[in-house]
């Protein structure tokens, strides 16, 4: 099991750092003179980054709330990190890793968590870098191949 979590660490790292180069190339395509970029390859990209980002945070969240999947199936779960608003004021638990998804979904989306909230340090500061990829890609790149298409 400590192989299967390292292993999704470091494609979930993997993903991010490529995502956030790939998003700092087409940041520069667009302000560049030199490097045209049409607008449905703007498009195209944008939509790629930003379907990425939800997927990649919300295996990681799945990852880091109460232990991970591992301990949350043993009953041997940590403190919730995101509160979900199933069950009791006791049992606000996740029912599945679709609920992960959603939650890094809501973020991309709204820039918010919608029902869940982050409980700790380490969730808000991964939300925030969640979110501040979303906007980007959202804002400058999609919006310019808006522009672009025209």
């Amino acid at each position: 099991m400590r192989l299967e979590r390292a292993i999704i660490y470091l494609f979930v790292v993997l993903s991010v750092v490529l995502m956030t180069l790939t998003l700092e190339r087409l940041i520069y395509a667009i302000i560049s003179p030199t490097m045209p970029i049409g607008g449905n390859q703007l498009l195209a990209s944008a939509v790629s980054i930003w379907v990425i980002n939800v997927f990649a945070f919300g295996l990681l969240y799945w990852q880091v709330d109460r232990g991970g999947p591992d301990a949350r199936a043993s009953g041997h779960d940590r403190p919730p990190e995101i509160l979900f608003p199933q069950g009791s004021e006791e049992t606000r638990r996740p029912y599945s890793f679709i609920d992960y998804v959603f939650y890094a979904f809501a973020i991309s989306t709204a820039f918010s968590p919608a029902e869940m909230f982050p409980d700790t340090a380490r969730m808000k500061v991964l939300m925030m870098f969640q979110s501040a990829i979303s906007l980007v890609t959202i804002i400058v790149v999609a919006s310019r191949a808006i522009n672009v298409l025209k």
